[in-house]
């Protein structure tokens, strides 16, 4: 055989034994496919199940049945209220004047408020009201009957009974001089006991009143108190 030869079947062999010893790896090996990486099952959230109880239907109170009837005076009513203190240690005159609201119900409650406005005169002073603040008050009450008619006992129920009212008092010489600060008229109605009226609800009525303020030792100012209370339709 020649040289030639020889090496050519070497070559052959040699790569044929490569080949298989590929052939033997490939067979004995693990898969060469990589495995994707396993992803976890997702966590699923804890469900947390919450039982509310509704809220109670509110359900209105029944108006009360009476035995007589409201709707001849069911409404709207005004009750006005004037009061004047002369001769006092402060002025020759103090006047209050009030317009209060009455809602007469058909359940035969009353409802209602106002408030009084003072003013002050002194001749020939110059006198002033210097705090402006109403006397505010609100009103409660019921009805009742009495004979073919229809009452009310009412109460006026002062915002604050200790109020301060602040005047002064200047005359024209200087030499006479006058300030007040401190309560007035609430201390006086409720010494005379005039914040509660009872009167049918009929419009037009009036009601007057006088008293001596002099002989309450506890009134700063002392005077003569007159007084009228009206009720009217609105």
């Amino acid at each position: 055989m020649s040289l030639y030869r020889q090496v050519k079947t070497h070559a052959a062999l040699l790569g044929l034994a490569m080949a298989l010893s590929a052939l033997a790896a490939c067979s004995s090996g693990s898969d060469p496919t990589p495995v994707p990486p396993t992803t976890p099952a997702p966590t699923v959230p804890l469900i947390v199940t919450r039982i509310v109880t509704p809220r109670p239907t509110y359900t209105p109170l029944p108006t009360p049945t009476l035995n007589y009837d409201m709707n001849p005076v069911a409404g709207e009513w005004i009750l006005r209220y004037d009061v004047t203190i002369t001769a006092s240690a402060l002025a020759d005159r103090l006047r209050y004047t009030a317009a209060a609201d009455l809602s007469v119900n058909l359940d035969g409650s009353i409802t209602g408020g106002g408030y009084f406005t003072p003013n002050i005169t002194d001749s020939p002073c110059n006198a002033q009201v210097t705090e402006n603040a109403p006397l505010a008050f609100t009103i409660e009450g019921t009805t009742r009957p009495e004979g073919s008619a229809v009452w009310a006992d009412v109460r006026l129920l002062p915002d604050d009974p200790h109020q301060a009212e602040a005047y002064t008092v200047l005359c024209p010489d200087y030499n006479d001089v006058r300030a007040h600060s401190g309560p007035v008229l609430w201390p006086a109605l409720i010494a005379l006991n005039r914040l509660e009226w009872s009167f049918a609800l009929e419009s037009g009525q009036a009601f007057t009143f006088s008293a001596d303020l002099s002989q309450d030792a506890t009134n700063a100012t002392g005077g003569l108190l007159d007084a009228e209370v009206r009720l009217s339709r609105n």
